[in-house]
């Protein structure tokens, strides 16, 4: 009896401890409402506000606080909680928990269970909103502003409701509010459930390597190939092996070689799967680029999924029912409608010199059998060189010297050595036909840039893996598959009538009867709907500074609200 009535008498103390939070008594939470107020103030007042080593973002938190006359938001522990279902969220999204600064929080809270004083009560209250603040900002925006690694950046970037934080707080479930809230589509679940598989992968022990050496094919019998089984099995490309000791005949010898040293047809299946999700060529050789690819850690690839689930938070805001994005690190394109790809082909993107540019815009119109402008940095750095070089450059290239006004001039006319672009007062024009280097069409969304997708002649180029051929256009494997759905539904423009057209080689303009958004995006790592995972060559380099800055110090950038 003694015993149990103790054991009463300590659950009794802890649930009155624990009750401090979830009930605090009226002059607890006036005095706490107090010293909330001035410290928000001050902190406004001075542009910073430090709480158990936490920086407070005053100016934003007295805004939110102010709304509700400084009245404490966090009332119960239930609230409290939530924020490591916040917190585990963040880590199944890529992002760093520790953000959340909620070591600090808990200090705070043990500190009002131990002595309940008023300031441990205002410091939980703005630890707990700071706590929600970075992990909203983080989970809507992404961690990094993208702005500050790209000056060509133009995508939405716009605050929520003023409301939206206190309803969070206020809601029964923070979890389920935030999932609605901020929703995730097909393509970023799969994503993160990359990531997911990943991590488990590493915290296997991750993959062993493939000794480099001379290509490996099907037919060859060679102690790599073990290697090569091990890992593509480690990574999921391949069953495991049920039972050792199988073997496989060698014809020719007559003699028994063992399975796992034999190149067999499955294997190069499993290689074929891994050379698709890697963007290498998929020919089933393992070589010098698949080897390297192989031999990639397992840690670079799940930084490669983070930064690939940022650079998707980066754009949540213009995503629409029906889009066009394009991955220049992948070198693909896909059309999007009700969150499903119902087309893709592959594409050609600027040279590392001449790099297609991040940003977003709306298809407005199509052209068809459309005549080629020289711009001017394509005829600065090509196109005088090359007429300097050999006179008959422009005529092999159906290339038009044309005066402002469109007349015609003689190339001969012109001395080309001492011609600059800065002061060439003439206009170089491509007319349509199989050389033009549009192809039969283009796909139009005037922008600063001076991009656009467009056909081209030279379609041997889509089978390399690596497709930085051009001067910053985009360069579209499969344009009138493209150009057929665009334009479904507009009355007079099926493939028939599109074919028509093309056939004239009149150059006409088609616009469309409703703009489509393009998203030009920069994605080192994606999966698709399907759960396949596809990792890409960082052709540009953007990676590195990428994820310094999101292993780093977060700071919240807030845009502007409109």
């Amino acid at each position: 009896m003694f015993r149990s009535k103790t054991n009463f008498c300590i659950v009794a103390i802890v649930a009155a401890l624990a009750g401090i939070l979830m009930s605090p008594t009226a002059p607890a939470q006036s005095a706490a409402q107090e010293i909330l107020r001035s410290e928000l103030e001050q902190g406004a007042r001075d542009g910073a506000l430090v709480i158990r080593d936490v920086s407070i973002h005053a100016s934003l938190a007295k805004d939110l606080y102010a709304q509700g006359d400084y009245q404490l938001l966090w009332s119960s522990d239930r609230q409290l909680d939530a924020l490591d279902t916040l917190a585990a969220r963040m880590e199944r999204e890529g992002l760093d928990p520790a953000d959340l600064q909620l070591d600090a929080l808990r200090a705070a809270r043990d500190a009002v269970r131990q002595q309940g004083a008023d300031s441990s009560l205002a410091d939980v209250d703005l630890l707990a909103t700071e706590a929600l603040l970075r992990g909203a900002y983080q989970l809507y925006f992404g961690k990094v502003n993208p702005a500050a690694l790209d000056s060509d950046w133009n995508f939405s970037r716009e605050l929520p409701a003023q409301g939206a934080v206190r309803e969070a707080i206020a809601s029964p479930d923070l979890g389920a509010y935030l999932d609605k809230a901020i929703p995730r589509g097909s393509i970023y679940r799969a994503t993160m459930a990359g990531l997911a598989r990943y991590r488990e992968i590493a915290a296997a022990g991750g993959w062993p390597s493939v000794t480099e050496g001379p290509t490996l094919r099907e037919g060859d019998t060679d102690p790599r190939v073990v290697e090569l089984r091990k890992r593509l099995e480690a990574s999921g490309h391949l069953p495991a092996a049920p039972t050792p000791g199988g073997a496989a005949s060698d014809i020719d010898s007559g003699t028994a070689i063992p399975l796992a040293d034999f190149f067999d047809s499955e294997l190069t299946d499993a290689v074929k799967r891994f050379q698709s999700e890697h963007g290498l060529v998929v020919d089933g050789a393992v070589g010098k680029d698949s080897i390297a690819a192989l031999n990639e850690p397992v840690s670079m690839r799940i930084d490669q999924l983070r930064m690939g689930l940022e650079r998707m938070r980066w754009v949540q805001q213009d995503l629409q029912d029906e889009m066009l994005l394009v991955n220049i690190a992948g070198f693909q394109q896909y059309l999007v409608r009700n969150d499903r790809i119902v087309f893709e082909s592959r594409i050609m993107v600027g040279k590392p010199y001449r790099k297609t540019p991040t940003f977003r815009d709306n298809i407005e119109y199509l052209v068809l059998n459309p005549t080629w402008t020289v711009p001017p940095t394509i005829l600065a750095q090509d196109i005088l060189p090359a007429v300097r070089k050999n006179p008959a450059y422009l005529r092999e290239r159906n290339l038009s010297v044309l005066t402002p006004d469109g007349q015609a001039i003689n190339p001969d006319r012109i001395n080309w050595q001492t011609v600059t672009a800065k002061r060439f007062p003439y206009i170089l024009r491509q007319q349509p036909g199989p050389q033009n280097a549009m192809g039969q069409i283009k796909f139009m969304f005037p922008n600063e840039h001076l991009i656009y997708l467009h056909d081209t002649p030279s379609r041997n180029l889509f089978d390399q893996s690596v497709r930085t051929f051009s001067s910053g256009c985009i360069r579209v494997e499969r344009p009138l598959e493209l150009a057929e759905l665009l334009l479904a539904g507009q009355p007079g423009w099926d493939r028939a009538a599109i074919d028509k057209a093309l056939a004239s080689r009149v150059t006409q303009n088609v616009r469309l009867a409703k703009p489509v958004p393009i998203l030009i995006m920069y994605l080192t790592a994606i999966a698709e709907a399907d759960g396949r995972i596809h990792f890409y060559r960082d052709v540009y380099k953007r990676d590195a500074a990428l994820l310094a800055a999101l292993n780093g110090a977060f700071v919240m950038d807030l845009p502007p609200r409109r």
